[in-house]
């Protein structure tokens, strides 16, 4: 009996030999501790590089106006030497801006109808902002007129005949749209592209939105214009669908989706001005969209 007593361990013998242990175990895991946190700190530097070199390539990048990523250089762009005419300007003058073949063939497009202001060359999308930017106290403007607007026909062998009597817009053929004061085979296109947008024209007014058609032109152009609002081509809006009546350039996919919703709930409209009492459609809308409506 005595000698069992002699070898129990004492509580305190316990703990210390707990401690022990726990130290061994911590010992043993500080190499792997140190290891992470060495490998963390690594990555970090590795992130924080990449990051670096990320930062000075889009200093040097740029999108393009289509949204495809283009690499420029810096100082790409140069200043014109001297005061220039837009209108006179060559593909090679275009180039030695800096423009590339592209750009500079697609300018030439717009200035062979003539530029005559710094919004108007401003608007030539293809030039970009820092090229227009450079350029713009350089340039200088020649007094609008007509042969500038129809140099891109002037090279042809019969003049075309000045018609003096008003031409019925919702019915005339490109050639003899031509032949109205004003308009050459450019704008004659762009009437015809909006005409059949619309499904016709209901007055002169209209002209307005040709593409292109600056105010001076169209005090030209009206004049020599009628409308037979008769020809206009309308949509049923008993029977068409949202799909059907969206198409049209005044009235888009909400109108067209409203009134689609308010013919479900009346069965049946008895009248244009029931369509008042959408929240999308103001005074001023109704009144735009009226001539191309049907019952």
């Amino acid at each position: 009996m005595q000698q069992n007593q002699n070898y129990q361990i004492s509580k305190k013998e316990r703990q210390n030999v707990i401690l022990f242990v726990v130290f061994l175990v911590v010992l043993a895991f500080i190499p792997r501790v140190l290891l992470h946190w060495n490998s963390l700190t690594l990555s970090e530097k590795v992130i924080a590089e990449n990051r670096r070199k990320i930062n000075e390539f889009s200093h040097q990048s740029t999108y393009s106006k289509h949204g495809r990523f283009s690499y420029r250089k810096k100082k790409r762009y140069l200043r014109p030497s001297r005061r220039f005419n837009p209108n006179d300007y060559r593909y090679e003058d275009w180039m030695k801006l800096g423009l590339s073949e592209k750009q500079a063939k697609a300018v030439l497009k717009f200035t062979r109808f003539g530029v005559y202001t710094q919004d108007q060359l401003k608007r030539i999308v293809v030039i970009p902002d820092e090229v227009y930017e450079l350029i713009k106290d350089s340039v200088w403007f020649p007094e609008k007129n007509w042969t500038a607007l129809n140099k891109s026909y002037k090279n042809s062998t019969t003049a075309i005949e000045i018609k003096s009597e008003p031409v019925e817009i919702n019915q005339a053929k490109e050639e003899e749209l031509k032949r109205i004061k004003g308009i050459g085979p450019f704008f004659a296109k762009q009437i015809i592209r909006l005409r059949e947008k619309l499904g016709g024209f209901n007055s002169t007014e209209q002209l307005r939105e040709v593409w292109k058609m600056s105010d001076s032109l169209f005090q030209i152009v009206a004049p020599n214009c009628v409308v037979n609002s008769d020809l206009i081509i309308r949509i049923s809006i008993n029977t068409a669908s949202a799909e059907e009546l969206k198409q049209h350039p005044y009235i888009g996919w909400h109108i067209a989706n409203s009134i689609v919703k308010m013919r479900k709930q009346v069965g049946i409209f008895n009248s244009l001005e029931q369509l008042k009492k959408s929240k999308l459609i103001s005074t001023e809308t109704f009144e735009k969209i009226k001539p191309y409506l049907t019952l």
